[in-house]
């Protein structure tokens, strides 16, 4: 049956496509069969290759087909060695398809201009641009490449590899060629070093650590029972923590610094046996209590304003003079906390930029930005952090709801809390932030994890060193400790912090001076103060009542 011609109801001839089967008036085509016709040169192209099997393809530039019968067109041509070279750009690899598409978009649609010099001209000016961009992305990935190679050197066991070792790794950090890449090779890096350090988990090297843990504690026992014996105060914090305080070592090398601060601690107070024991005591415990608030907060002691800290509080004669060296130190290593923080968050805001059109780079990035929420620094940078969010949102709204809800979740671990100490209010805003992620409703939900965080801290706080005070089993040093974490919620720039502290204000200051040995009642007010009140309400009423009473004996006698 051929499918040509058919009569309307109306009397009026009707074509019928031979291909797709459709209805169509005027204009028909022909693909060289005699006996059929169609409503389009593609369905004539489509049946011929069904039916015939015919090979040529279309070409990229104006979706005809050409072959030696025909001849490529010039500006095919050109057009398509335009393509070619946009392919063959050293980074196209790193244009989005979106870029991708709308260059060559760009070059195929000048096919219409006329003029074969604003022909040239337009598609030369799209492939400027392209280079242009190439060259740009080209600097964005060697300055990520050489930040990368920078953290490899940075390092800690860096130097635990050989030159031809370092210079390999160097190599193969070189031939990646995007983020997840580098992030691969200084993963791989950082467990080696872990292996090397004895940190991997089932390596033959744990075995040596706990092994050579052993051996320090009996090195360590060896010098304590030396003579003269060191005679440390009653409950004294190293006596009963430094065996602790090796066992906890990571790696061989934390376990060899930990081993040679408690031998200095032990020459040190061997040689001042016969001075003063109780300051020897105070120094010590300065001294411990500064190095880990060193090592608590990441910074060396040649960071510090200074770095001399520690022979300052051994040559220290008094214990006040102890103390104000102390909380300098102490107060220093706050300040310097806080410029780090600020320094990274630029760093990350600064990645943030140079990844701008990358989802997965832009959401690692803002994870680590997450991990500063509770900071001085982010409250600074909000603006930029806020923009950083919204261009999430931009490039993917679907996957952005499950980046919000991780980024909720995240921030609930990092501040302890769960179902049993997190407050109704934060559980209402959380669950509003995941059922509508706006941003208000976001850092709404944020801002109330953040203060729950810190109040559920200061709380605990409060009652684990209640509970020791009753016990009566706190030792000076712990008091002191204790005394300094109260003094950081009250002291703070931390905004969190210092709500917590306005909440719990009356029980603070009353564990504070109970700590310190000042004598007050368990509410924390002074029986003095209790006396006058209670004087200044009821002296009134009795002189009232003795009024009364004359008056009443005046109207007997009348």
């Amino acid at each position: 049956m051929l499918y040509r011609y058919r009569e309307n109801n109306d009397g009026r001839e009707k074509k019928v496509c031979s291909q797709c089967r459709k209805e169509f008036r005027g204009r028909h085509f022909k693909n060289g069969i005699s006996d059929k016709i169609f409503c389009s040169w593609k369905c004539a192209d489509d049946h011929w290759q069904e039916r015939h099997g015919k090979k040529d393809k279309r070409c990229r530039s104006c979706g005809s087909i050409h072959n030696e019968n025909t001849g490529v067109p010039e500006k095919c041509e050109e057009i398509l060695s335009v393509i070619s070279e946009l392919e063959d750009l050293s980074h196209w690899y790193f244009f989005s398809s979106n870029e991708k598409n709308d260059f060559i978009e760009e070059v195929k649609s000048a096919r219409i201009i006329y003029d074969p010099v604003d022909f040239k001209s337009n598609i030369n000016k799209t492939l400027r641009r392209a280079k242009v961009l190439n060259a740009t992305k080209k600097e964005t990935i060697d300055r990520e490449k050489s930040q990368y190679i920078q953290k490899l050197k940075n390092l800690d066991g860096w130097g635990l590899f050989n030159e031809d070792k370092q210079k390999e790794i160097i190599e193969e950090m070189g031939r990646c060629r995007t983020t997840d890449q580098f992030r691969d090779v200084l993963r791989m890096v950082e467990e080696e070093i872990k292996k090397l350090q004895g940190k991997g988990p089932g390596n033959e090297d744990e075995k040596n650590l706990q092994s050579e843990i052993q051996k320090a504690i009996r090195e360590i026992e060896v010098k304590l029972n030396q003579e003269p014996k060191i005679e440390w105060e009653k409950n004294s914090s190293f006596e009963e923590n430094w065996k602790d305080y090796l066992e906890s070592s990571s790696g061989l090398s934390e376990l060899k610094t930990r081993k040679e601060e408690l031998l200095n601690i032990i020459q040190t107070a061997r040689k001042k046996q016969g001075g003063n024991d109780g300051l020897t005591e105070l120094r010590l415990r300065a001294i411990h209590l500064i190095k880990r608030e060193l090592e608590k907060n990441s910074i060396s002691g040649s960071e510090l304003t200074n770095p001399n800290w520690e022979n300052d509080i051994n040559q220290a004669q008094s214990e006040n003079a102890i103390k104000d060296i102390k909380n300098q130190i102490l107060a220093d290593i706050q300040s310097k906390r806080v410029v780090k923080e600020k320094k990274r968050l630029n760093e990350l805001l600064t990645q943030a930029k140079e990844n701008w059109n990358n989802y997965q780079n832009l959401e690692g990035i803002l994870k680590q930005i997450k991990e500063l929420r509770s900071s001085n620094a982010y409250q600074e940078k909000e603006v930029e952090i806020q923009a950083l969010e919204n261009r999430l949102q931009e490039l993917d709204p679907s996957q952005y709801k499950k980046t919000s809800n991780e980024l909720l979740d995240q921030q609930i671990k990092n501040n302890g809390l769960n179902d049993n100490n997190m407050d109704e209010e934060t559980k209402k805003a959380i669950a509003e932030a995941k059922r509508n992620p706006t941003p208000e409703n976001r850092a709404k939900a944020e801002e109330k994890i953040c203060q729950n965080g810190a109040n559920n801290n200061l709380s605990n706080l409060i009652t684990s060193l209640r509970n020791k005070l009753k016990k009566g089993n706190l030792t000076k040093e712990e008091k002191e400790t204790a005394i300094n974490e109260i003094m950081k919620f009250i002291i703070t720039e931390n905004k969190y912090q210092r709500e917590a502290y306005k909440f719990k204000k009356h029980e603070v200051d009353a564990l504070l001076a109970e700590l310190k040995g000042e004598k007050e009642n368990q509410e924390g007010v002074p029986l003095t103060k209790i006396i006058f009140i209670i004087a200044l309400i009821t002296l009134p009423l009795i002189i009232v009542f003795i009024l009364i009473l004359r008056v009443r004996r005046r109207r007997l006698r009348n």
